[in-house]
């Protein structure tokens, strides 16, 4: 029931609630559920969440609240807050009943803060129709219709399922971090795998089997590059970014079921092989924002001679070009949503 998951949410608040380092007077905006884990996708979100704020809200104090302290500072977060204050929740693919910890924590953001401004950054929502799902989807939807919150969905599906679901004013625009700006390299060497291994994962081992097998008959070396480096916590998330960041900029060509390794790859300039997951939400992406990418192929079929053909054509790449630039006007609904409620003006 919802008032138990609200009563232990006000438990969490008054027993170990902390206090953080900001005042009454000056402009604040909150990055709410700010990954300091090991998804580096979700970490990129955060530094590319961060960086757009940065730019939009000048004169502001970004502040990163991390998933582990939401309850802890929320009552500290409360106290300072301005009508001009703004919260943001990380954008991703963390809404609905599959990572029920981050719908949970999503619905006490806009309960507790409900009559200031809420901000939800790019995201895929994915409610499944099981029985869980639709009692999760129900809860949600009586929160958020009371609450002040703005969505901005990242696809075409998501922002008919916000259309459809829920009252309150949805946008769509890119997922955050194609809204990087990153070097070009032109050196490059070696094939990067980078496979789910997870309850999104749409593929299997056979394909990764056929893959490595074409890859060492055509005589490229192959590396294994996940975006997900395991539970841990990450305290320098530039430099855990960068690092995967390297790898695929150093690489020929990039074959993946991660969304966020085909965007890595965009960002870089790197050719991709992208398959789906288990919500599309690989596909949609890629069909809204990334399809006319000639460096990108997505491939719905898992045919070996599909996949062997877009390996040969794009390692034929005789430069590495970024074309990201092409997106930046499709994020001015959520810069005019900011620098809006940045004044003042509510819903």
């Amino acid at each position: 029931m919802y008032l138990i998951e609200k009563l232990k949410g006000i438990i969490k608040i008054y027993i170990r609630s902390q206090k953080i380092n900001v005042t009454k007077n000056e402009k604040k905006c909150y990055i709410m559920m700010a990954a300091d884990y090991g998804n580096i996708g979700d970490i990129a979100i955060t530094i590319a969440q961060h960086k757009f704020l940065q730019e939009t809200l000048k004169d502001y104090k970004i502040v990163e609240i991390p998933l582990d302290k939401i309850y802890t500072t929320a009552r500290s977060i409360k106290k300072s807050l301005n009508s001009n204050d703004i919260i943001t929740i990380i954008g991703g693919g963390n809404s609905g009943d599959l990572y029920p910890a981050f719908e949970i924590t999503r619905r006490f953001i806009c309960d507790y803060f409900k009559s200031y401004n809420i901000i939800s950054f790019p995201q895929t929502i994915d409610f499944s129709s099981t029985d869980v799902g639709k009692k999760e989807l129900k809860k949600s939807q009586k929160v958020y219709h009371k609450s002040k919150i703005v969505f901005f969905a990242r696809e075409e599906k998501s922002y008919l399922y916000y259309k459809e679901k829920f009252e309150n004013d949805v946008y769509l625009v890119p997922d955050i971090v194609l809204s990087l700006k990153l070097k070009q390299n032109q050196k490059r060497e070696g094939i990067v795998l980078c496979m789910r291994n997870d309850k999104e994962r749409s593929t299997d081992d056979i394909l990764q089997e056929k893959i490595i097998k074409h890859i060492k008959s055509i005589k490229e070396s192959v590396k294994y590059q996940d975006t997900h480096i395991g539970d841990k916590l990450v305290l320098d998330k530039e430099t855990e970014f960068k690092k995967i960041i390297d790898v695929f900029r150093n690489s020929k060509l990039v074959i993946t079921d991660r969304l966020h390794g085909m965007i890595f790859c965009a960002i870089t300039g790197t050719p991709c092989i992208a398959f789906n997951n288990k919500n599309k939400k690989v596909e949609y992406t890629y069909k809204k924002w990334l399809i006319n990418n000639h460096s990108i192929i997505f491939l719905d079929s898992f045919k070996e001679k599909d996949v062997n053909a877009a390996i040969d054509k794009l390692l034929k790449a005789k430069e590495y070009i970024i074309m990201t630039s092409d997106l930046k006007k499709y994020y001015q609904p959520l810069k005019n949503v900011l620098i809006k409620r940045g004044d003042g003006n509510g819903k």
